[in-house]
C-alpha cells in the first residue's frame, strides 16, 4: 500500500514518467517518505493502471524510445485521498553509523574518524539537495505542504550536522582510550613470559631499589636488619631490640 500511496502522491502534482517516478522514489526528494525499491515501482503503476486509478500513454521523440507518461484519474485522487486518511505506522529509522558509533570502543580511532567525515558529509548533501529544491519550487497553496515538509528535513539534517561536530571529540576519545588499552594488553602479551636475561636484569633491580630504601630509611633514624632470620628495629643512638615474631596473616607497620 505504501508504495502505492507514494505513486498517487507523485502524479497528483502532475504527469510523470515511469522514470521519473522511480528515481524520485528512491534517490530523490520523494525517497525519504517511503521503502520504495527500483523492483516495487512498475508493478505498482500497472496494479494503478489496472484498477483505473491511473492511466499510461505513449510519447514517441525523434530518435528515442517511446516513453511511457503516467496521469492521475479522478478515481486516483479518491482512493489517495483515502490512503491519506489512514493511521500512519511509526517512522522508521536506520542507521549503519550508530551501529559503527555503539561499538565505538571496539571500532578504534580511525574507523570512528572515517565514519563521521562520511556521516557528516552525506548529511551535508542531502541538505544542499533539499535546501536546492526549496528555492527552485514556488510558494503556491498547493505547493505549502511540500515547503513545510522540506523545511523540516533542512531543519533536521542542520541539527545533526551540528551535533556531530560539536560532540565527535567525545566520540573519539572512546575510541581512542580504547585502542590504547588494547594497544598496551597486545605489548604486555607480547613480553610474556619473560626471558632468563629479563628476570636476572630484575633480580638486580629489586636489589639496587632495596640498598637505595635501606639507606633511606637509616638516613630517616630507622635501621632495619635482617640477622639470622629475626627482624630487628633499632634507632640511631638506640638500643636495638628484636622485634617479637609477626602472627600468621599479619604485616608489621612502622
Amino acid at each position: 500500500m505504501s508504495v502505492r500511496r507514494l505513486c498517487l502522491a507523485m502524479l497528483s502534482a502532475g504527469d510523470a514518467t515511469g522514470y521519473e517516478i522511480r528515481k524520485e522514489s528512491t534517490s530523490g526528494c520523494f525517497s525519504y517518505f517511503e521503502d520504495a525499491s527500483y523492483g516495487s515501482i512498475y508493478p505498482a503503476l500497472a496494479k494503478l493502471e489496472a484498477d483505473g486509478l491511473v492511466t499510461m500513454r505513449e510519447e514517441r521523440l525523434p530518435g528515442k524510445p517511446a516513453r511511457k507518461v503516467y496521469s492521475i484519474t479522478q478515481a486516483g485522487r479518491a482512493a489517495l485521498l483515502d490512503m491519506l486518511q489512514e493511521e500512519l505506522p511509526p517512522d522508521i529509522f536506520r542507521s549503519p553509523f550508530l551501529l559503527v558509533a555503539m561499538c565505538a570502543n571496539q571500532a578504534g580511532g580511525a574507523a570512528i574518524r572515517r565514519a563521521l567525515d562520511q556521516q557528516i558529509e552525506q548529511t551535508r548533501s542531502k541538505l544542499n539537495q533539499l535546501s536546492e529544491l526549496r528555492s527552485r519550487l514556488p510558494d503556491t497553496p498547493a505547493t505549502k505542504g511540500m515547503l513545510w515538509s522540506i523545511c523540516f528535513g533542512i531543519d533536521c539534517m542542520t541539527r545533526k550536522i551540528e551535533y556531530l561536530e560539536a560532540n565527535r571529540a567525545e566520540l573519539e576519545t572512546i575510541a581512542d582510550g580504547n585502542a590504547a588499552q588494547e594497544k598496551a594488553l597486545q605489548s604486555s602479551r607480547h613480553r610474556w613470559p619473560p626471558n632468563k636475561q629479563a628476570l636476572t636484569n630484575g633480580a638486580s633491580s629489586m636489589r639496587v631499589n632495596f640498598s637505595v630504601l635501606l639507606a633511606a630509611g637509616i638516613a630517616g633514624g630507622v635501621g632495619l636488619w635482617m640477622w639470622s632470620g629475626t627482624l630487628v628495629v633499632g634507632g640511631l643512638g638506640d638500643e636495638a631490640h628484636a622485634a617479637p615474631p609477626l602472627p600468621r596473616g599479619r604485616t608489621l607497620r612502622m
